[in-house]
């Protein structure tokens, strides 16, 4: 930790009122820096109370002990929850792995998320195991408008790289689309293509073989970009 760097817990009410058997939560959950605890792990913490005791435990223990009595929406909607904190983080943080494509670009997040888990939760509803937060425009920011619950595949159609499409047999599709039909890894199909390997190459390459690699470059015709 760096001289003069000043260390910020984070807080959350909602799981005030919350019981976990006899133990009433009776103040918001906070987190505190790694500088303070000494541990590479962030826990969360609350103020319980229990008749006339009152004590400090960890979340995590109470939910451990009492997995089906909490009702907060941190306990409740922790997928959401995490999405949100993120969301906040890659746009918040100028040291973020991701701060080149949020911060530094002047995404931002609206005034009705960024301060309130509960109005980005009630805006979004709830999120599946395998969707994530997704920006409809890329130029624009975080907002009830332009976002949306979405897996992987869907993502894809709405990246900043160029979106290829590739036509055969009087099928056109986008490359994603063709990757899911075929069965084959996008990422492993793209990774051919950035090879200088043609678009049908490969989709279809089964393996080294003594053939021409003429093919390989006689595919611009095949090829169509879309604007963002």
């Amino acid at each position: 930790m760096r001289k003069g760097t000043i260390l910020v817990p984070r807080f959350d009410t909602s799981v005030v009122g919350d019981t976990y058997g006899d133990d009433e939560v009776i103040g918001a959950a906070f987190r505190l820096p790694v500088g303070l605890t000494g541990s590479r792990q962030r826990h969360w913490f609350v103020v319980v109370r229990r008749s006339r005791d009152v004590r400090v435990v960890r979340l995590n223990y109470l939910r451990v002990l009492h997995p089906s009595t909490s009702t907060s929406r941190l306990a409740l909607n922790k997928r959401e929850y995490t999405s949100w904190r993120g969301m906040l983080e890659r746009c918040r943080n100028p040291k973020h792995d991701s701060a080149s494509r949020y911060s530094q670009r002047g995404i931002t997040v609206c005034d009705r998320w960024k301060d309130s888990f509960p109005n980005f939760l009630e805006d979004t509803g709830p999120r599946k195991d395998n969707e994530t937060i997704e920006r409809i425009d890329n130029n624009r920011g975080y907002e009830p408008s332009n976002c949306r619950w979405a897996t992987m595949k869907e993502q894809r159609r709405n990246q900043n790289s160029r979106l290829i499409w590739f036509e055969k047999d009087g099928l056109r599709m986008c490359l994603a689309d063709w990757c899911a039909r075929l069965n084959v890894p996008w990422g492993r199909v793209h990774q051919r293509i950035q090879r200088g390997r043609s678009i049908e190459a490969a989709l279809f390459w089964k393996g080294r073989t003594s053939h021409s690699s003429v093919a390989d470059r006689a595919d611009s015709a095949d090829v169509a970009t879309i604007k963002r």
